[in-house]
């Protein structure tokens, strides 16, 4: 599946920074919302798209964990 319009390979969501002492772990738990997914198209309508995408969780955008997800079409 393509997009309708051409999107930038990453964009930063829900950023974070957290105080985790060496040796220690730590959860971190977080949501994001259809709203913030949600992009201008070429008409200028705010829209959510279907198709598979992946999160990327990390402490740089180099050093990460990939995690798939996909919106479903209405």
């Amino acid at each position: 599946m393509v997009g309708s319009s051409t999107r930038p390979v990453k964009e930063l969501k829900r950023f974070g920074k957290y105080l985790i002492k060496a040796g220690e772990s730590k959860t971190i738990s977080f949501t994001l919302s259809t709203e913030e997914l949600k992009f201008y198209n070429a008409n200028m309508d705010w829209v959510l798209e279907p198709g598979q995408f992946k999160l990327y969780i990390g402490k740089n955008s180099q050093e990460v964990v990939e995690v798939p997800f996909e919106i479903l079409g209405n």
